[in-house]
C-alpha cells in the first residue's frame, strides 16, 4: 500500500496538524477536547481535516480573538487557570 505524503493529505494526523499551527499535537488535541476543532477517524485514529485548520486559524485573524492569553490552550482555559 502506498502511503500518502502529510503534505497532500487533507487529513491530518494530531502530530502532522500541530506542525501545520506550528504547535504541539497536544495543542491540537486541546482543540480537539475543547470543540474547537472537529475529527474524522479512521479506523480508531483521529484525524484533524486541513480545512478546519485553515478556518480556526482564519476565525482567529479576523475576529482578533484575545479573550485567550498567548499560550494557553483551551485545556487550560477549561481547568480555569488564571
Amino acid at each position: 500500500m502506498m502511503e500518502m505524503d502529510a503534505d497532500l493529505s487533507p487529513l491530518l494526523s494530531y502530530t502532522e496538524a500541530g506542525r501545520y499551527l506550528r504547535k504541539s499535537a497536544r495543542f491540537v488535541r486541546d482543540l480537539v477536547y475543547a470543540g474547537e476543532l472537529s475529527i474524522r477517524r479512521i479506523g480508531r485514529t483521529p484525524y484533524v481535516h486541513r480545512a478546519d485548520l485553515d478556518r480556526y486559524v482564519a476565525d482567529r485573524v479576523e475576529t482578533g480573538d484575545t479573550a485567550r492569553r498567548p499560550g494557553m490552550t483551551p485545556a487550560h482555559k477549561r481547568r480555569g487557570a488564571a
